[in-house]
């Protein structure tokens, strides 16, 4: 089951990206946004309301770098449909998964101390030369 927790994350990133395109047609992306906001702040309310998640609210801990991921999303939210718009879904996913298997090895060796194989270099470069072979 474990597999296809990324595939299934991978299918959604791409029907994401391309109904976020359909809806900043009409709306513009601030617009795409906006229902992507409202649609998350309500599951969230949902998982608090429902105990479903530990939640804590420790200020005291608090650090400006949590901010970041919601940031990061909010950039893919709204980059996304202007790369579909400019180079077609194909494109913007090989290119996105392609950084993502860098940025990967990059957080696996820096911040979880574990070096990548052979196998796994070999396929992340696999991955790159596709990518540019489907841009020709």
């Amino acid at each position: 089951m474990s597999v296809f927790l990324p595939i299934i994350l991978g299918v959604m990133a791409v029907l994401q990206g391309g109904i976020n395109r359909k809806i900043a047609f009409h709306f513009g992306v601030g617009g795409a946004t906006l229902i992507n906001t409202i649609v998350l702040l309500s599951f969230c309310l949902l998982f608090i309301y429902f105990k479903q998640l530990e939640t804590r609210w420790p200020f005291q801990e608090f650090r400006l770098w949590y901010l970041l991921p919601g940031f990061f999303g909010l950039c893919l939210v709204a980059g996304i449909p202007f790369s579909i718009a400019k180079w077609g879904a194909t494109l913007t996913f090989l290119w996105i998964i392609t950084a993502q298997i860098f940025m990967g090895g990059v957080w696996d060796y820096f911040v979880e101390g574990t070096v990548p194989g052979v196998y796994k270099i070999a396929g992340s470069l696999l991955v790159v030369i596709g990518s540019w072979i489907a841009m020709l």
